[in-house]
């Protein structure tokens, strides 16, 4: 994934490829992709965590969740559409299903490091909710 000055970015290619994987895996909410642009999805994608969070440390967390970033592409475009509380907590429960069908096709059947991804997976979405919760 590139970075520019430590920011979480996409290039086109990047887009098109977590696009098109989203597509495949059949990720809740990929309808919305078809109203984005590759460049605005580009503009739009922030990483995993929050815009608060310093770019240095979403951009290690992206690179660290490198296979569960379709389910984070369309997660970032719920966020951009906007919502009600309501909603966005449905967005975070659709991170967690994408997430979940990110993780069983992209990991071996059993593995320790798919463990330790959905691991990861339920705390993101524990943290989206609490910061829903908090700001929203």
């Amino acid at each position: 994934m590139p970075t520019e000055h430590g920011a979480c970015i996409l290039s086109v290619g990047d887009v098109i490829e977590l696009r098109l994987k989203a597509r495949a895996y059949a990720l809740v909410g990929i309808d919305k992709l078809s109203d984005y642009s590759d460049t605005r999805l580009a503009a739009v994608y922030n990483g995993v965590g929050p815009d608060w969070f310093p770019a240095k440390l979403r951009d290690s967390l992206s690179r660290l969740n490198k296979r569960i970033l379709p389910a984070v592409l369309v997660h970032d475009i719920d966020y951009d559409s906007g919502g009600t509380k309501a909603e966005f907590l449905i967005y975070n429960r659709n991170l967690g299903i994408n997430s979940e069908i990110c993780i069983e096709r992209e990991y071996a059947k059993w593995s320790l490091q798919k463990l330790f991804a959905q691991w990861r997976v339920k705390r993101y979405v524990k943290l989206c909710d609490l910061y829903v919760n908090l700001v929203k």
